[in-house]
């Protein structure tokens, strides 16, 4: 009989803990008021009091007189001060902790946004490298800023939440405390003033969304429109004296015309609007009795109906086949722009031409500002090879670059971490590990969010480490 070998629970635990990993406990309210961050605060005197060294990272009291009291006697790491719009900020102070190193470190409010200019964009991915220089992190969350219960917290509140938190950070705690108060005593709470953060929530929320509406607001064009109304008009002009000859069957052919070139051109929603500006024009100046919107005879309803139905097949049809195309496109793009790469480092057998060839293809396909940079015999980053780069780099991109090597994580423009750099910024990545810094720096700006040239850019990214290699 063969013997059947079980797994232990506790090694398999151990085998899942990151060697040098800090663990993760969460303090999760089930509301707002519910007592959280004291809650964390005397978990933290407990473990200080043990001998255990616990700092403050940053805590907010809301001026609460209990929350302050139980606060008093932890050592705190002072805030860095972050400047933005005219006013100045007070942010937890990552480098600062990560320089002392404490055992366990409290950062309240993990869904917070921190200011622009952070590192990160979010204080949860500020824990993250807490976590990965082993320092135990002790944290608090509402259960509403999580991003799976985003919609059903919309739905029963009709609020919608729009700081969050991956569900991962959840899976990856060592430990989870749900705190929670009878409701009645929530109630009171709330009506005692206890939870001054939660109206300045709410208007932080509807501040957001009046600010996401304007902006929907001024993408949208009315240009379309105008040019349908304008060949509605032209179309009137020139079918009006020849109405007689032509006779209603044709004209109301010669109606859709607009109606198909709307569809071509913009697609569907304009493809619409312009077929109902065709059945207005058309059944106020050509359907008896003219001049008026009244129809004498049911059939022409018919009519009506096939106009609408044309705009919106021909729109849809439209849209579907400028999609296909754009997609060919952008795929032969990719293929042809992989090959040149590919290409041209087969050709070469010096790592400086290699190197020039990866820089300049790049630079080239994605109409960039391209640098590569490499440690020099000190492990610090220097400019090996630039594109047009002279423009971009300085201390500050320096800075970033040097992070990215150093940690192996992607960071810059358009991502959330150091997202105020001029330059997207990837580690080159070996089997060796990371070997430097590859930095990109689009000329358009609407190229930096333009997501098939992102996924171009990564995928010329793994060409180039393979091609280091």
């Amino acid at each position: 009989m063969v013997k059947e070998n079980r797994i232990d629970p506790d090694e398999l635990m151990a085998s899942l803990e990151k060697e040098g990993y800090g663990k993760l406990t969460i303090f999760l309210g089930a509301a707002a008021g519910v007592g959280k961050t004291y809650a964390m605060l005397e978990a933290a005197k407990d473990k200080l009091s043990e001998g255990l060294d616990v700092v403050v990272g940053i805590v907010e009291t809301h001026e609460r007189a209990d929350t302050e009291l139980m606060r008093a006697g932890l050592p705190t790491v002072p805030t860095r001060h972050q400047e933005y719009k005219g006013k100045v900020f007070g942010e937890m102070d990552l480098d600062a902790i990560l320089a002392r190193c404490p055992q366990i470190v409290l950062v309240d409010e993990l869904a917070h946004t921190n200011v622009t200019g952070s590192r990160h964009k979010k204080r949860y991915m500020d824990v993250k490298e807490l976590l990965a220089a082993g320092i135990n992190v002790y944290t608090t969350l509402n259960i509403q800023h999580l991003e799976s219960l985003n919609d059903i917290i919309a739905q029963i509140t009709g609020v919608t939440v729009r700081e969050t938190v991956p569900d991962q950070i959840l899976e990856t705690a060592s430990q989870i405390k749900l705190i929670d108060i009878p409701p009645e005593e929530l109630i009171q709470r709330l009506k005692e003033g206890k939870d001054a953060g939660l109206s300045q929530t709410s208007n932080a929320e509807r501040g957001k969304e009046r600010g996401s509406g304007s902006q929907r607001r001024r993408s949208f064009s009315v240009i379309p429109y105008f040019a349908s109304l304008l060949m509605m008009i032209v179309m009137t002009l020139i079918i009006t004296p020849i109405s007689a000859f032509l006779g209603i069957a044709n004209i109301s052919m010669l109606y859709l015309l607009p109606v198909l070139l709307s569809a071509a051109r913009w697609g569907r929603l304009p493809a619409v609007v312009t077929a109902t500006m065709g059945v207005i024009t058309f059944d106020f100046f050509f359907v008896p009795p003219i001049f008026t919107f009244t129809v004498a005879d049911l059939r022409y309803l018919l009519s009506f109906t096939i106009f609408m139905l044309v705009g919106l097949m021909t729109g849809t049809l439209s849209a579907r086949l400028k999609e296909q195309i754009n997609y060919s496109r952008q795929r032969e793009n990719r293929v042809s722009a992989l090959y040149a790469l590919s290409r041209d480092i087969a050709a070469v057998d010096k790592l400086d031409d290699v190197l020039e060839s990866i820089v300049s293809n790049i630079a080239g396909t994605l109409e960039g500002q391209v640098v590569l940079l490499l440690p020099n015999e000190k492990g610090k980053l220097v400019l090996k090879n630039g594109f047009r780069s002279n423009s971009f780099i300085n201390n500050s991109e320096l800075a970033v670059a040097s992070w990215v090597f150093d940690k192996g994580q992607k960071a810059g423009k358009g991502t959330e971490t150091l997202g105020t750099a001029a330059a997207l910024y990837l580690p080159l990545s070996t089997e060796q590990g990371v070997q430097g810094v590859l930095g990109i720096c689009f000329n358009a700006q609407e190229a930096q969010n333009d997501p098939e040239r992102l996924r171009l850019f990564r995928s010329l990214y793994w060409v180039s480490g393979y091609g280091y290699q």
